[in-house]
């Protein structure tokens, strides 16, 4: 009835709930685009949370999952 469905299940962050990824039929619709609420940037705090995030990060493995920091 439904074709061919895959679902994966991620890895639990901050909720406890698990996101689910449903892609039916083979069909890959690439990337969906990025959203934010610009309320965020009301808050004092909003600019120093990102960039302690950032500093805070530590990524390796493949190349294009580096982040570079421009001085």
């Amino acid at each position: 009835m439904w074709g061919e469905v895959s679902l994966w299940a991620l890895p639990r962050d901050v909720s406890d709930h698990c996101p689910l990824i449903v892609k039916m039929g083979g069909w890959d619709w690439g990337p969906k685009p990025f959203r934010f609420n610009n309320h965020w940037l009301q808050n004092s705090n909003f600019k120093g949370v990102v960039e302690g995030l950032w500093r805070d990060q530590r990524v390796g493995g493949w190349i294009k999952h580096v982040k570079v920091r421009k001085t």
